[in-house]
């Protein structure tokens, strides 16, 4: 598929495009004359391609595996819950993002709310946005227990400043007003800024946040030091005087020191003793991570290839959704967009077991029989039948579903990048499902594609059966995300 073919197949309205701009502004640069909308280039490690209508760059780079990713399908009606942190380790903290007018600050006590503050009003709290694990809430049981993170990222928590009574609704998220603990470290977070889920035009459009909180580096920026990201070490933005985000926290363990911006003015216990603007570590401080090259190598020969427009419109044919005849897997939890399960003819049910509109289906064109994956092995992807669709967003890898040989698995892209540059936009998708491998990941062992034996960033996984007995779905830290009193709701 084209370039200008791709910005003109379900992404030319006016709102979307201006969606899509709005997103990519921070990593993207405006080019001295109007870009080729033929043409993908690679520019500063990103992947960069042109709006066919606007003629503006924008990236459309793959997210990298360490992102936060929003796991939340409306469609699956969750309930949602918002829980206090446990411990709240920070007393104050100061950021300052480039987007923004000034440095924000805020100050707390060791419950998280919020003392004072120059961007919310004193009395808010930081909350955590939770959907429900288990069928009844139980208000004797701790919170968290019954409630799984709407943000997944390796045991990293995003909390918002919400009033205290009648919190603000979901789709209220603003990065500006979040904060991520990670391992005991506070960070601003972060956007990863890319177009890369317009580009694929996936059914449900991630929202990513930066995953290196915990390996956030102190950098001189004006009168002190401060933490940034690892990925904006160096980094200087085009305005003069402006820095990548960049912040100071101070623990309740460490003194009390004044809190100053990177001009040296002081916002919080301008009293306190000496001047300041570090925080000692609180955990090792880990190296500074180098920025990951572009993989651009091509796919393995045993990787499934998604047919292509070109392909698609040459074989004259209509798709159409074949659904399975005995659909073998009950529950499925994938560590990068959570938990699903279904009955046995493959529709999704949502915790209390009622049914939603979302089923397993496999595409196929309707007169050939032929499949929209090449590969030999089974795609299966969530969706909505009565949201019409010609194939368009079967790589859509959160929630899809491969089965081969006995085993299922979640969907995992491969050779993103080359399938960009090379191939017309083909999506990939790793063809190991049948020889994936069990790995230990934090106190219990999780089925991985062989490729993520040793990565530091696996994507990992727990599938039940409906010949298995029912048990607790657990992640890697601890979280019970499903069946957590050891009952299915359909009764097995």
């Amino acid at each position: 598929m084209s370039i200008r073919r791709m910005w003109t197949y379900g992404i030319t309205s006016a709102g979307l495009l201006s969606l899509l701009l709005l997103i990519a502004t921070a990593q993207a640069k405006a080019p001295p004359n109007p870009c080729n909308p033929e043409k993908i280039s690679i520019v500063d490690n990103q992947l960069i391609a042109c709006s066919a209508e606007e003629f503006y760059e924008t990236t459309i780079t793959p997210p990298p595996r360490s992102a936060l990713r929003l796991a939340l399908d409306e469609e699956v009606r969750p309930q949602l819950v918002v829980v206090n942190p446990v411990a709240w380790p920070v007393r104050a903290i100061l950021w300052k993002d480039p987007v923004l007018n000034g440095a924000r600050w805020a100050e707390f006590d060791a419950q998280g709310n919020i003392l004072q503050s120059n961007f919310t009003p004193a009395g808010r709290t930081l909350l955590e946005y939770r959907r429900q694990s288990t069928p009844v809430w139980n208000t004797l049981l701790d919170s968290r227990l019954q409630a799984t993170p709407i943000w997944l990222g390796g045991g990293q928590h995003v909390y918002v400043a919400a009033p205290a009574k009648g919190p603000l609704p979901v789709d209220s998220f603003s990065p500006e007003d979040s904060l991520v603990i990670a391992n005991g470290r506070v960070c601003p977070t972060r956007n990863v800024d890319t177009a890369y889920d317009y580009y694929r035009r996936l059914k449900d459009v991630s929202d990513y946040r930066s995953g290196n909180c915990e390996m956030a580096v102190l950098q001189r920026i004006g009168g002190g030091s401060f933490w940034v990201y690892p990925e904006d070490v160096g980094v200087r933005n085009e305005s003069p005087n402006q820095h990548p985000l960049y912040w100071a926290a101070q623990y309740f363990s460490d003194p009390v020191t004044p809190l100053l911006d990177a001009s040296g003015t002081c916002v919080l216990y301008c009293d306190a003793g000496h001047h300041a603007t570090e925080s000692p570590v609180p955990h090792q401080v880990h190296a500074i991570a180098e920025r990951n090259p572009l993989d651009l190598r091509p796919p393995p020969k045993n990787a499934l290839r998604a047919i292509t427009w070109e392909e698609k419109e040459h074989e004259n044919d209509d798709l159409k959704d074949k659904r399975p005849v005995n659909w073998p897997v009950r529950a499925l939890f994938n560590s990068r967009s959570g938990i699903v399960q279904f009955d046995r003819l493959g529709n999704v049910i949502d915790i209390r077991g009622n049914a939603t509109p979302i089923r397993a289906v496999e595409t196929r064109f309707a007169r050939t029989g032929k499949p929209f994956w090449q590969g030999g092995q089974q795609v299966y992807w969530l969706r909505n039948p009565d949201r019409p669709s010609n194939g368009d967003d079967a790589s859509n890898s959160q929630t899809g579903i491969v089965i081969a040989d006995g085993h299922a698995c979640p969907m995992q892209l491969t050779a993103e990048a080359y399938g960009i540059l090379h191939e017309d936009g083909r999506a990939f998708l790793n063809g190991n499902c049948p020889k994936a491998v069990k790995r230990a990941i934090g106190t219990r062992e999780f089925w991985v594609y062989p490729e993520d034996e040793t990565s530091a960033y696996p994507h990992y996984w727990v599938v039940q059966y409906f010949n298995d007995p029912i048990t607790p779905i657990v992640d890697a830290e601890g979280q019970c995300w499903l069946y957590c009193d050891g009952r299915s709701q359909q009764g097995g």
